[in-house]
């Protein structure tokens, strides 16, 4: 943990001395039009400073943090958004991750959290484990949410999940918490969901209810 932390504290003081020019940014990302989400503005010729995976600078003149080792990508003409995520998607129902991919790419999606559900059923843990193992290191970031149900019929039941099962599932960094949770077996006082919340919650990881 002390590790962790003298890690990200050098980090933030690359990040800051990279915003004031006093490190040079690995890349920056100059002239063009970014895009303001906040106050729906559209800023002319401005650029972006980046440093190791993070932004450090976004203004218009990022020539401060431009060295000879800077990458400089020339984005006149173009517009620059925030990379959009994909809150909750189904990435198994598609016959192949990577055509799909390229698709989402086209519309600025940089990260997808995607239920696991329809692996579980027939596969079980090491189906989910394997999934996530093929969805790594790809050009999108790919997330998932533990499956604690497949459908609401009763003969499901018996191949859902356990308690076991989602704390293994939720150590891993890729699974951001529970999936889809049907609000009616709470309401009807499914122990067994009800203890996957349970779970859930200790580890302060997230739960979707669903209709």
């Amino acid at each position: 943990m002390k590790r962790m932390t003298s890690s990200c504290a050098a980090e933030i003081r690359s990040l800051v001395n990279v915003a004031l020019g006093n490190e040079k940014a690995d890349l920056a990302i100059v002239n063009g039009d970014l895009v303001n989400v906040y106050t729906r503005e559209l800023l002319r010729g401005w650029s972006v400073a980046i440093k190791g995976e993070r932004i450090a600078y976004v203004g218009n003149d990022a020539g401060h943090t431009i060295g000879p080792q800077t990458r400089v990508i020339d984005a006149s003409g173009k517009t620059l958004i925030p990379g959009l995520i994909d809150g909750h998607t189904h990435l198994n129902s598609f016959y192949s991750l990577g055509e799909f991919l390229q698709y989402a790419m086209r519309g600025g999606t940089t990260t997808i959290v995607t239920e696991t559900m329809e692996i579980a059923f027939p596969l079980g843990y090491e189906g989910i484990t394997e999934f996530l193992e093929s969805a790594k290191d790809q050009p999108i970031k790919i997330f998932a949410t533990a499956p604690p149900m497949v459908t609401i019929s009763p003969a499901t039941e018996a191949r859902a999940m356990d308690s076991e099962t989602l704390r293994k599932l939720l150590e891993r960094e890729e699974i951001l918490g529970l999936g889809e949770t049907y609000w009616a077996s709470v309401i009807r006082g499914n122990d067994r969901i009800i203890g996957l919340i349970a779970e859930t919650m200790a580890t302060g990881k997230k739960i979707l209810v669903s209709a």
